[in-house]
């Protein structure tokens, strides 16, 4: 429930809301924290304030739960802020989760995107080094074409499945990877299903849970 209503905060919440969100960031609980680096992200967005984003967000790219680096990253990157000495260029590159170089990517690609100049031509370094050297795939792939920010939303019904299963599983721990980047933590109801109401269009899929995660 906690970790639900704090997701529910980055779509209803305002500019005041961070505050109490910033205290989540530190919560022991993966799901309800990563929710609240979701929620300021996108607070900060429709704010316009990529102050409130890097106020939050930058000291929680050292936190040890790869869950909440990534959608710190992402969320920063939504609210078109950049921490001091842009962190994403060395996350990419070294952070141990595929999670959080993902999202660096993303982030790198759509900040080259917005700024269009010499003024990022570490961002492009950062990128081109990721690609030759990312034993991950899917990450060096990403760093080739980081996804661009979706623009378009819908409501989308999620039932949660585990590997070798063949039915949703009531209260099943999920971790769902939006278009946009952002990771909704939580527990599924006790239909194995889990709502998400202005869901980015594009490719949305589950991953390993954050409790499965190290």
């Amino acid at each position: 429930m906690r970790a639900n209503a704090a997701w529910s905060l980055g779509a209803t919440g305002a500019a005041e809301d961070v505050a109490f969100l910033r205290t989540l960031l530190v919560d022991p609980d993966v799901a309800v924290a990563g929710n609240a680096a979701a929620a300021v992200g996108r607070i900060a967005a429709r704010a316009a304030n990529p102050a409130l984003a890097s106020e939050a967000l930058c000291p929680a790219l050292t936190d040890p739960r790869a869950y909440l680096r990534a959608n710190a990253v992402t969320g920063l990157s939504l609210a078109g802020a950049v921490c001091e000495g842009n962190p994403s260029r060395e996350l990419v590159l070294r952070d141990p989760s595929a999670a959080v170089r993902l999202a660096a990517a993303d982030a790198l690609g759509q900040r080259i995107a917005r700024a269009n100049d010499t003024t990022i031509e570490a961002d492009r370094r950062a990128l081109t080094r990721c690609v030759s050297e990312d034993r991950d795939g899917e990450v060096a792939s990403r760093c080739v074409a980081p996804l661009p920010p979706p623009v378009e939303t819908r409501g989308v019904s999620v039932f949660v499945v585990p590997d070798g299963g063949s039915q949703p599983l009531a209260r099943a721990p999920f971790a769902l990877l939006r278009a946009d980047g952002l990771m909704r933590l939580g527990v599924a109801d006790r239909r194995g299903e889990l709502y998400e109401g202005d869901a980015p269009l594009g490719t949305i899929r589950l991953v390993v849970p954050a409790p499965l995660t190290r």
